[in-house]
């Protein structure tokens, strides 16, 4: 029976001499990645990218966001100039 690794997170890099970009699985222990798979410079960067995780099932979560009702929609927002703020025709749209 073959070994079953657990899910390891995936890092974005950037290499800085060529501009190729790629993910790669690794370790959270493991050394940053140096060497560049395309070009072979030792110039890779690792990218800041957002997580990968779904929230599953019923919660806290899916109470508090699946309606919307509560957040401000941009077309909500004062414009300046119109209450909004001490500036007067600065963008708005009624100045």
């Amino acid at each position: 029976m073959p070994t079953v690794l657990p899910d390891m997170p995936t890092y974005d890099y950037r290499c800085d001499a060529c501009a190729h970009t790629f993910a790669a699985e690794q370790r959270i222990t493991a050394d940053p990645l140096r060497t560049c798979p395309a070009c072979s410079a030792d110039r890779l960067t690792r990218l800041v990218s957002g997580g990968g995780f779904v929230l599953k099932g019923g919660g806290w979560y899916a109470a508090a966001y699946a309606g919307g009702g509560a957040a401000r929609r941009p077309a909500e927002i004062p414009a300046a100039g119109c209450g909004g703020c001490d500036q007067p025709g600065a963008g708005c749209a009624k100045a």
